[in-house]
């Protein structure tokens, strides 16, 4: 499979996994959706193996890099400072408060998945000579 063949596919299989999630989500059939989303996740990562040729390179994975730890810098401030003005703000709003702790939340979480990332990799790649 060529490259821009595999580009095609996935764009294809994404169309029809939008669209078959969009009528679960329709009819009320969680499990569909879900089904559909790991059943079009493990096909891309099959056809993934059957490309010939460079699928990504270096600056592709630095600039993907930089675009990720951007998106967290964002999000992590947006939404902390967010939830933090709903949480002060609703008192006794069960609505806003909601909100508020899903949005400090998720700024946590994501805080701690970036650390364990970060540590993960760094020793990662400690060992294996690339940051010689």
């Amino acid at each position: 499979m060529t490259r821009d063949s595999f580009k095609k596919t996935v764009m294809a299989i994404a169309a029809l996994e939008g669209a078959v999630v969009g009528v679960a989500v329709a009819s009320r059939q969680p499990t569909l959706a879900l089904v559909t989303f790991l059943l079009a996740f493990w096909l891309v990562y099959f056809l993934k193996t059957r490309v010939k040729g460079v699928l990504q390179d270096e600056m592709i994975l630095l600039n993907s890099g930089k675009a990720a730890l951007r998106v967290y810098h964002v999000f992590g401030v947006l939404s902390t400072a967010a939830g933090i003005f709903l949480l002060s703000t609703g008192q006794g709003d069960p609505v806003r408060f909601a909100v508020g702790m899903t949005l400090t939340v998720s700024a946590l979480c994501l805080m701690l998945l970036f650390a364990l990332f970060y540590a993960f990799y760094t020793r990662k790649l400690r060992g294996s000579g690339r940051w010689k």
